[in-house]
Protein backbone atom coordinates (compact mmCIF):
# COMPACT_ATOMS: atom_id res chain seq x y z
CA UNK A 1 0.00 0.00 0.00
CA UNK A 2 2.95 2.30 0.70
CA UNK A 3 3.84 2.64 -2.94
CA UNK A 4 0.29 2.99 -4.28
CA UNK A 5 0.30 6.77 -3.94
CA UNK A 6 3.76 6.99 -5.53
CA UNK A 7 2.60 4.86 -8.47
CA UNK A 8 -0.49 7.05 -8.93
CA UNK A 9 1.62 10.21 -8.90
CA UNK A 10 4.10 8.72 -11.38
CA UNK A 11 1.29 7.72 -13.72
CA UNK A 12 -0.27 11.16 -13.44
CA UNK A 13 3.05 12.80 -14.31
CA UNK A 14 3.54 10.59 -17.38
CA UNK A 15 -0.08 11.11 -18.41
CA UNK A 16 0.38 14.85 -18.08
CA UNK A 17 3.53 14.85 -20.13
CA UNK A 18 1.86 12.89 -22.92
CA UNK A 19 -1.54 14.52 -22.81
CA UNK A 20 -2.69 17.49 -20.79
CA UNK A 21 -6.04 17.01 -19.14
CA UNK A 22 -8.91 19.13 -17.91
CA UNK A 23 -9.55 19.21 -14.16
CA UNK A 24 -13.04 20.47 -13.51
CA UNK A 25 -12.86 21.66 -9.91
CA UNK A 26 -16.44 22.97 -10.08
CA UNK A 27 -17.83 19.51 -10.87
CA UNK A 28 -15.57 17.77 -8.36
CA UNK A 29 -16.70 20.08 -5.54
CA UNK A 30 -20.36 19.30 -6.29
CA UNK A 31 -19.61 15.56 -6.43
CA UNK A 32 -17.65 15.66 -3.17
CA UNK A 33 -20.47 17.27 -1.23
CA UNK A 34 -23.02 14.86 -2.73
CA UNK A 35 -20.85 12.08 -1.27
CA UNK A 36 -20.72 13.98 2.04
CA UNK A 37 -16.99 14.49 1.60
CA UNK A 38 -14.77 17.57 1.57
CA UNK A 39 -12.91 18.58 -1.61
CA UNK A 40 -9.15 18.52 -0.96
CA UNK A 41 -7.01 20.15 -3.64
CA UNK A 42 -3.39 19.04 -3.45
CA UNK A 43 -1.18 21.55 -5.28
CA UNK A 44 2.37 20.50 -6.08
CA UNK A 45 5.01 20.75 -8.78
CA UNK A 46 7.78 18.68 -10.32
CA UNK A 47 11.19 19.31 -8.79
CA UNK A 48 9.85 20.53 -5.44
CA UNK A 49 11.74 18.76 -2.66
CA UNK A 50 9.01 19.40 -0.08
CA UNK A 51 6.39 18.12 -2.51
CA UNK A 52 8.45 14.95 -2.98
CA UNK A 53 8.68 14.47 0.80
CA UNK A 54 4.95 15.04 1.15
CA UNK A 55 4.21 12.43 -1.53
CA UNK A 56 6.82 9.90 -0.42
CA UNK A 57 6.07 9.93 3.30
CA UNK A 58 2.88 11.76 4.23
CA UNK A 59 0.52 10.99 1.34
CA UNK A 60 1.88 7.44 1.10
CA UNK A 61 1.06 6.65 4.74
CA UNK A 62 -1.65 3.99 5.07
CA UNK A 63 -3.56 5.92 7.75
CA UNK A 64 -3.49 9.15 5.72
CA UNK A 65 -4.56 7.33 2.55
CA UNK A 66 -7.47 5.65 4.33
CA UNK A 67 -8.62 8.86 6.04
CA UNK A 68 -8.54 10.84 2.78
CA UNK A 69 -10.36 8.04 0.95
CA UNK A 70 -13.16 7.98 3.55
CA UNK A 71 -13.59 11.72 4.13
CA UNK A 72 -12.27 13.73 1.20
CA UNK A 73 -12.27 13.88 -2.57
CA UNK A 74 -8.67 14.38 -3.60
CA UNK A 75 -8.15 16.79 -6.49
CA UNK A 76 -4.54 16.37 -7.55
CA UNK A 77 -3.12 19.39 -9.40
CA UNK A 78 0.50 19.36 -10.53
CA UNK A 79 1.20 22.92 -11.66
CA UNK A 80 4.16 21.74 -13.75
CA UNK A 81 1.90 19.91 -16.18
CA UNK A 82 -0.10 21.48 -18.96
CA UNK A 83 -3.46 20.79 -17.36
CA UNK A 84 -6.40 23.11 -17.72
CA UNK A 85 -8.41 23.80 -14.59
CA UNK A 86 -12.04 24.87 -14.58
CA UNK A 87 -12.72 26.89 -11.45
CA UNK A 88 -15.75 29.09 -10.93
CA UNK A 89 -16.69 28.54 -14.58
CA UNK A 90 -13.35 29.94 -15.78
CA UNK A 91 -10.77 27.94 -17.73
CA UNK A 92 -7.20 28.55 -16.60
CA UNK A 93 -3.84 26.83 -16.31
CA UNK A 94 -2.96 24.98 -13.12
CA UNK A 95 -0.52 27.78 -12.23
CA UNK A 96 -3.25 30.38 -12.77
CA UNK A 97 -5.54 28.34 -10.50
CA UNK A 98 -2.91 28.42 -7.74
CA UNK A 99 -2.51 32.18 -8.16
CA UNK A 100 -6.28 32.78 -8.36
CA UNK A 101 -6.86 30.95 -5.09
CA UNK A 102 -3.95 32.80 -3.50
CA UNK A 103 -1.90 29.68 -2.83
CA UNK A 104 0.95 29.59 -5.35
CA UNK A 105 3.20 27.92 -2.76
CA UNK A 106 3.96 24.21 -2.90
CA UNK A 107 2.98 21.83 -1.58
CA UNK A 108 -0.39 23.16 -0.53
CA UNK A 109 -3.57 21.41 0.57
CA UNK A 110 -6.67 23.49 -0.04
CA UNK A 111 -10.08 22.62 1.34
CA UNK A 112 -13.07 23.95 -0.58
CA UNK A 113 -16.53 24.84 0.67
CA UNK A 114 -19.81 24.06 -1.08
CA UNK A 115 -19.55 27.56 -2.51
CA UNK A 116 -16.22 26.61 -4.11
CA UNK A 117 -14.20 28.87 -1.79
CA UNK A 118 -11.05 27.93 0.09
CA UNK A 119 -12.08 27.68 3.75
CA UNK A 120 -8.81 26.19 5.01
CA UNK A 121 -5.30 25.72 3.64
CA UNK A 122 -2.29 23.78 4.83
CA UNK A 123 0.89 25.21 3.38
CA UNK A 124 4.16 23.35 3.09
CA UNK A 125 5.34 19.92 4.11
CA UNK A 126 3.64 18.07 6.98
CA UNK A 127 4.71 14.73 8.41
CA UNK A 128 2.09 12.00 8.35
CA UNK A 129 1.01 12.33 12.02
CA UNK A 130 0.62 16.12 11.83
CA UNK A 131 -1.18 15.96 8.50
CA UNK A 132 -3.60 13.29 9.71
CA UNK A 133 -4.38 15.31 12.84
CA UNK A 134 -5.02 18.43 10.72
CA UNK A 135 -7.26 16.45 8.36
CA UNK A 136 -9.26 15.19 11.33
CA UNK A 137 -9.62 18.74 12.71
CA UNK A 138 -10.82 20.02 9.33
CA UNK A 139 -13.30 17.14 8.93
CA UNK A 140 -14.65 17.65 12.48
CA UNK A 141 -15.06 21.40 11.90
CA UNK A 142 -17.39 20.70 8.98
CA UNK A 143 -19.77 18.37 10.82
Amino acid sequence: MKSVFKIIFTLLIFKGILLASIINVDTLVISAYKEKKIPLVYLHRIGCNYCNLMEEFTLDDDNVIEYIKNNFVLININVSLGDTVIYKKQKMSAKEFATTTGYAFYPASLFLSKENEVFEALMGYRDEKSYLKELQTIKNSQE
